[in-house]
């Protein structure tokens, strides 16, 4: 075979293969590999997240004592504004903020990092073929490591401050992980939106103040009652409200009322399947989204 130009051109080989590119918006991959892929990364996912931590406090002459700081910072701004409008607190109130903001920022940094880790990884996603699910868990993790400190602190508070030690603490354990199941599944929604919505990374901090306010983090879930019946149904919807309701209970010596459990134990066990099959079912077409 020859060109134009009369030049020999090597002979092509044709094959009875064919090819079908088939969009995967709406199907799922081997749910079973793929979660033992993203098990398989986890020592990646681990290392990513203590990087990410450790970048913004190098050089700082506190370090990383500021991941302590700046939530205990809020709760006190937190608690002052609220006593100028209230016109009185006590320690009951001020463990009631500091707990509160201490816990809700796990699902704050869960949220706002890993809602954007799609596109903050854009170039990983565009060059690397691995299960992207590892990017918003890593960041996850972040907000963990956050944690942890955190709550050695309030734990040294509630003692110092006289608060109040109950059977109920021993279901700590379990809302927090009705906490992390919740949040996960909140996280992959998010992380899902911010690829396909132009305008979600910019809208995702407004949702975040609005999940705060209507999330009993800084005002007791008990001052509800004086609230009208359909703006208290409407707020009960919240998948955080019975959890942080709950946390309030047992560290007031109390223990979680089997209403607020039932509630949280549906959301926890629904928020996760629904998140992660919107994100994986969408996972194949994040790069030509990323790329337009």
């Amino acid at each position: 075979m020859t060109d134009s130009s009369g030049a020999l051109q090597p002979r092509r080989e044709y094959s009875d293969i064919e090819y079908v590119f088939e969009p995967h918006d709406r199907s799922l991959p081997d749910v079973r590999k793929y979660l033992q892929g993203v098990w398989d990364r986890r020592a990646f996912m681990i290392a990513n997240a203590k990087a990410d931590l450790k970048g913004p406090y190098a050089g700082t002459v506190l370090g990383e004592a500021w991941r302590l700081f700046d939530p205990l910072f809020q709760a006190l701004i937190y608690m002052f504004v609220f006593t100028a409008i209230r016109g009185s607190a006590g320690t009951s109130y001020f463990l009631m903020v500091v707990s509160g903001v201490f816990l809700f920022n796990f699902t704050m940094v869960g949220l706002s990092r890993g809602g954007r880790a799609i596109q903050g990884a854009k170039g990983l996603v565009l060059n690397s073929t691995f299960p992207l699910a590892t990017l918003p868990l890593s960041n996850l993790y972040v907000g963990y490591l956050e944690l942890r400190p955190t709550i050695l602190v309030y734990a040294a508070f509630h003692l110092v401050f006289g608060g109040a030690i109950g059977s109920g603490l021993l279901t700590l354990p379990l809302l927090f992980i009705l906490q992390v199941a919740i949040t996960v599944g909140l996280m992959f929604i998010f992380a899902t939106l911010t690829v396909y919505v132009p305008d979600m990374s910019n809208l995702l901090d407004y949702v975040l103040r609005i999940l705060m306010f209507v999330t009993p983090v800084i005002y007791p879930a008990g001052q509800l009652e004086q609230l009208p019946g359909f703006l208290n149904t409407i707020l009960h919807l919240n998948p955080l409200f019975t959890v942080f309701s709950s946390y309030q209970a047992v560290l007031a010596g109390g223990t979680p009322t089997s209403a607020a459990l039932v509630q949280s134990v549906f959301w926890a066990a629904v928020l996760p399947v629904v998140g992660f099959r919107f994100f994986v079912s969408r996972e194949r077409g994040f790069a030509l989204r990323l790329q337009s």
